[in-house]
Formats: structure tokens, sequence, C-alpha cells
């Protein structure tokens, strides 16, 4: 029983609670009826140049009365003026009021609000009254908080009334001027920055006490309020604790003291500086960094490591390789080459090579890249598109045509090609197998046994297989050729053969030189191949034409 009974109180606890928030979330009921009157207000106006939208507007208004004072616009008005929960319960219970309005007071009580949530609810006060009996707010009805403020809880039943300042103002009705404000005729303004709190004007001399990083410059009170250098007045506790005084670095290392009105800031040293500085630049290092040296002017410079000369010690520093010096603030870095020098370069770009790479060339000074596909000869013309690039280029055997062996060919010979070696591989099996047969029986100088006939009929099956195979692929890939022909797609067989000369790297030995020469010099023999092969196709044409007979 004592367990139910506390189970209860909880439920009970946790229901009160529900409801409690609920209801402090919902919205005043005057608040509810404002928003509904101000959405009712704009659906007024939105259909104030509506009609019946039908064909003739004389007649509707002649037989159904005038639009602007129709049940038709009413209703179109009340279906878009509640979107919550609130206001359509205030409708529902309230429907006959606002009906009454439209059809027979609107034009004898224009003010829906006043009438509506004042007159008839009684939930709302008329503007700038609150509470239970509608007082006035503070400054009354015409001018409520000195018009510098808001009035906290107007039209609300149980609004407090009280002013809300703005900034600047303060006061029951907000007709004095805050701390830090000064009256200037007609309003509030603020006073000078220097200033601790109230000022008799806008200016450094008529602050009552000067603020935090300001000091009098007299010990009259019309002196001004003049900015502190916080950055000078340490220096100065510094150079007194040379003779005994106590005092730090406004700054960390690495930083220097820069004063700004009222206050200071620290900022970088320059790069330049080894640690300290005593302000911006590379002139007022304390020591310069490495990579730097103090010039007859005291100002740290950088060291150009990569030609020496002032600052630096000894020969200029060299790269190794193909890469060059190139100086940076502080320090050095060696870079690659440009791509198409040879034999080292003296700076960035092509236009400081020691030589040229092949596939490049010297003129007017800068290396630049050789179109070889100005020479005819480097592709076959008949078979082959030439194709340049960057210190190289590269031979593309031309559409309907795919490289075998090296040259660029037709398709059906290809197939013919492998069915032709199909036919030799058969034939050299069974050569074999019949060779086996004569040795076995010749003597005891090759043992090889006979070839049974299970055996012969097992490599039989195998042979055959293996042509099904062969001619099922060279079918399919017939096929396959012919529907890329007829759709105009790149054939990949193509694209994965063709021969791409690439761009030589050897920088300077003799013997690699040559190897890339006569690669280079191979592209010219592809036409003289071509003819050769066109020949020996022929001859295979004829043969097998004679085995079919």
């Amino acid at each position: 029983m004592a367990g139910d009974f506390c189970f209860r109180i909880a439920s009970l606890a946790v229901l009160l609670l529900v409801l409690g928030s609920a209801a402090a979330g919902r919205k005043g009921r005057c608040e509810v009826c404002k928003n509904f009157v101000k959405a009712f207000e704009k659906g007024l106006k939105s259909t104030e140049n509506s009609n019946f939208a039908g064909g003739d507007t004389s007649w509707e208004e002649e037989k159904l009365g005038s639009y602007a004072n129709s049940e038709v616009r009413f209703v179109e008005i009340l279906d878009g003026v509640c979107k919550d929960y609130e206001c359509h319960t205030l409708l529902e219970e309230n429907e006959e009021h606002v009906e009454r309005w439209w059809f027979k007071l609107r034009h004898k009580k224009p003010d829906l609000k006043l009438w509506f949530c004042h007159d008839q609810l009684d939930v709302c006060c008329p503007d700038n009254t609150f509470g239970p009996t509608c007082q006035e707010c503070p400054g009354g009805v015409d001018d409520p908080c000195g018009g510098q403020g808001t009035c906290e809880g107007a039209e609300e039943k149980d609004g407090v009334g009280t002013c809300r300042c703005n900034r600047g103002y303060r006061g029951d009705s907000c007709r004095e001027c805050d701390r830090g404000f000064y009256n200037d005729s007609s309003s509030c303004v603020a006073c000078h920055r220097a200033c601790r709190d109230d000022c008799s004007g806008g200016g450094v001399g008529d602050c009552l006490e000067c603020a935090s990083g300001y000091s009098r410059s007299g010990d009259d009170e019309g002196a001004e309020c003049k900015d502190v250098n916080e950055c000078e007045e340490r220096e100065r506790e510094m150079e007194e604790e040379e003779e005994g005084g106590n005092s730090t670095p406004l700054c960390e290392e690495g930083k220097y003291c820069f004063n700004t009105q009222g206050s200071y800031r620290c900022n970088d040293c320059d790069r330049s500086c080894q640690k300290g500085c005593s302000g911006p630049g590379p002139a007022k290092c304390e020591a310069c960094g490495a990579g730097y040296y103090t010039s007859k002017f005291n100002i740290c410079k950088d060291i150009n490591e990569c030609e020496g000369g002032e600052g630096w010690e000894g020969e200029p520093v060299t790269c190794e390789g193909a890469t060059f010096c190139e100086n940076t603030p502080g320090s050095y870095q060696c870079r690659a080459c440009h791509v198409a020098c040879l034999g080292g370069c003296r700076g960035a770009g092509p236009t400081n090579c020691v030589d040229c790479k092949q596939g490049f060339k010297m003129d007017d000074g800068e290396c630049k890249d050789v179109n070889e596909c100005e020479d005819e000869s480097v592709c076959d013309v008949d078979s082959e598109n030439c194709s340049n690039l960057i210190g190289s280029f590269k031979c593309k055997c031309k559409p309907g045509l795919v490289r075998v062996e090296g040259k660029c060919v037709e398709k059906v010979v290809k197939e013919r090609e492998s069915k032709k070696k199909t036919k030799k591989k058969k034939k050299a099996k069974k050569d074999g197998a019949g060779e086996g047969v004569k040795t076995a029986a010749g003597g005891k100088e090759n043992q090889t046994q006979p070839v049974t006939a299970e055996e012969r009929e097992q490599e039989g099956q195998e042979e055959r297989e293996q042509e099904r195979k062969v001619e099922g692929g060279m079918v399919e890939e017939t096929a396959t050729v012919e529907a890329r022909e007829e759709l105009g797609s790149p054939d990949p067989l193509q694209e994965s053969h063709d021969v791409s000369h690439d761009k030589l790297q050897q920088q300077g030995t003799e013997h690699d030189q040559n190897l890339s020469q006569e690669s280079h010099d191979g592209s010219h023999d592809v036409s003289r191949d071509l003819d050769q092969s066109g020949q020996s196709m022929e001859a295979v044409d004829l043969q097998d034409t004679h085995e079919e007979l």
C-alpha cells in the first residue's frame, strides 16, 4: 500500500510539472488576440483589390453584393489567419464576435484590436497602458518612457509597466543621462574614452576623472586627460632597475611593446632579429639572427648564400646534380632544374639551362620543345598519326588499325595471323605424336612408348576444345570490332598497343644517348616493315586458300 501511494504521489508531481511547463510556454491571451488581429488585418490588405473572380464584376456586385463586404472575402481572410493552437481556440470560442464586427460594426469601430481584445474579451489594455485597470505607462500615453525606452507589459492585463531605457538613459521615465554620458540639449551623448565615468562635455578636458591608461596633463581640474605611454614608462622603470629598481618587461622575448590609446599591445619582432627588439623592422633588432648580417647602417640584412658577398665567408653555395641554389630569407635551398635542362642549370626555367636534353633545342638562349611531328618520317604516314609531346612524340595507329608486333595492320589481318598460329600448333602436335611411335619401334636408343588409342583420343578432344576456344574468341573479337566501328567508339586494344616514344632523361652519358638515338631512328623503319608484312600476309592468304581447296 505504501509503495502504491508513493507511486501515485510521484505520478501527480510529474503531471503537475508537465502542465506547469505547458502553461509557462503558452502565450498570454492578450498576445494571442493581438496576433490574431494582426493576421486578420494582413488578410484585409491582401484581398482589398480582389473580386469574385467571375467574368462580369458589375453583375456580381449587383446580384451578390460588393466583394469588399461579402462573406466570401470574410471566409478567405479567416482561412489564412490562424497558424497555431491558441489562435484556433480563440477564434472557435469567439467567432460570433468577429462575424458581428465584420457585417455590422466594421465601419463604426474600425480599430479591431481595441473593440475585440479590449472591449469584448477584456484581455488587453489600450496602447501605452498596462495592468488590471489599464493605467498609463511612465511618461504618459503620448510620450511613454520619454521616447527613450520601452514600457514593459504594455497592453497586457498582467503587465508591470516599468521602463526599459535605451543605452545612455536612465530613470523611471528614461529622462536622465546614464553614467558615462552627458546631456547635449535634447539627447544623451557618450563621454570621451579618456573619461572614467561622468563628464560635462565631449572633450578630454571635460572629464571629471581620467580613465585607466590616461592621466591629467596638469593639476588643474580643467586639465586634459592624456594617454599614458606604458611602453616608455616601463623602459624608464627598467633603466632604474639597473640602479636598484625592480621591474620586468611588458612583453615576452621576441616581441616589442606598441602603445595604443589607453593601453598597449605586444607585436612580433622582425624575422631577421635573433631574440629581442625595440620596435618594428630590421633596424630595431638587438642582434641579427642566423642567415643575416649587420650592415653599416645597423640594419639586419639577408645573406645571399648562393652568390656570396657581404656577410658570407668562403665560396658561394654550390648545389649538386641537376639542381641550382635559390636564396631565401635567412637561408637558401637547392631546387631542381627545368625538365628541358641537360648538364645542370644556372637558375629557374628553361632560359638558364647549360645545355638542352634530346627533344629540346636551344633557341635564343632558351631550351624549346622540338616538334618531331613536323618530320613526316618519324611515323608511318599511311598507318600512323603523330602526336607531339613535351620533349618527345608518340605514333598512334590510325582508326581501323591495330598494332601487331610493332606494325599497324587491319583487324582482319590480325585474325588471320591468329588462325594460322593455331593450325601450326595442331600440326606440330600431330607430327610429334607420329615420331613418338616410330622411335619406340626403332630400338633401344629412344625408349619412348607408342601413343595409345585412349591418349590419342584425349589429345584429339583437347585439340578440338582449343580450336573451339580460338574460333570463338576470333568471332567474338570480330563482332566487337564491327560493333565499335558502327558506334564510332575507340578500340581499347589499339590504345593499349600504341607506340610511345617517351622523353629521354639521360644527362650526358654517351652510351645512353646512342641507345635513345637508335630507339628514335627505329621509328623510321615502320613503313618498310609494314610493306614486308603486307607481302607476307598475301603469301599466307594464298597458302590458306590452297589448303581449303
